[in-house]
């Protein structure tokens, strides 16, 4: 029972310190992101590669923010006791996984033979 507290805890941390890493991400890029660059008049070089630039950071945003969602909703099974726990095969994620990729929902072997099978929407 102690051993499985230890995981909890353990695994706790990783995603908050996970889901904080993505907050200060997105802070960065939003603070980053000059709105004025695109009404700055300028050659068409120049709108073309501020155009490119908002757009790359809005998509860094968007998928800091689907990551986000990720980890939430792992902290919400690991507080419903099912984080950790493959949805195909019911077996325990080994930790190492979990620390490598926190909103893992299978397990290596699982997610492999998806893989094999090629299916594609499966995200972790």
């Amino acid at each position: 029972m102690k051993q499985n507290h230890q995981r909890t805890e353990t695994l706790r941390r990783a995603l908050t310190r996970g889901r904080e890493h993505l907050f200060e991400r997105v802070k960065a890029s939003r603070r980053d992101t000059n709105p004025e660059a695109l009404s700055t008049p300028g050659d068409t070089m120049d709108v073309a590669k501020s155009l490119v630039d908002a757009e790359i950071r809005a998509s860094i945003i968007e998928r800091t923010e689907q990551q986000l969602a990720q980890i939430n909703t792992a902290l919400a099974r690991l507080a419903g006791g099912q984080y950790g726990i493959c949805l195909d095969c019911g077996e325990e994620i080994p930790i190492e996984r979990l620390k490598a990729i926190p909103s893992a929902i299978y397990c290596v072997g699982c997610k492999a033979k998806d893989a094999q099978e090629g299916s594609r929407d499966r995200i972790s």
